[in-house]
């Protein structure tokens, strides 16, 4: 079995996905998907944010930003709203369905994170993440 660091990344990247599809799935969270979960949690996280700021912050495409938004709103999870400061912008606003929502998403992220870290210890996580920060400073580099 090849053990190198890129092939461990995309083995792990993909072994997290399918728990990640069960979790929700176990959750009762089969209407929204886990990248839907996701930036869902990061309005709730950031009030007022705007479309513009997610795909600057999330380093996604417009286009995925927009189709899941649309996704949110249309399951009325978020809605729109004219931002006071920039009446030509419109902030994201988290519904009451969406907190409650979120706090569905929120419990299956923390189950996920549970079985994801069982049999490591603090040190270990802490070493992991480290780590994998070195290789994210070390993808963005441009030298």
């Amino acid at each position: 079995m090849d053990s190198s660091v890129p092939r461990l990344i995309r083995e792990s990247n993909k072994k997290i996905r399918v728990l990640i599809e069960e979790t929700f799935r176990e959750n009762g969270l089969d209407d929204v998907r886990p990248q839907e979960g996701r930036m869902l949690w990061y309005i709730v996280e950031h009030p007022g944010i705007t479309s513009s700021d997610i795909c600057q912050h999330q380093c996604l495409a417009k286009s995925s930003v927009s189709e899941s938004l649309a996704v949110l709103a249309e399951k009325g999870f978020i809605e729109y709203s004219v931002n006071a400061e920039n009446r030509r912008e419109k902030v994201i606003v988290v519904t009451p369905l969406g907190v409650l929502r979120q706090k569905k998403v929120d419990k299956a992220f923390d189950s996920i994170s549970e079985k994801l870290l069982a049999g490591i210890s603090q040190k270990e996580v802490e070493t992991l993440k480290g780590g994998l920060r070195k290789i994210i400073e070390n993808a963005e580099r441009r030298d």
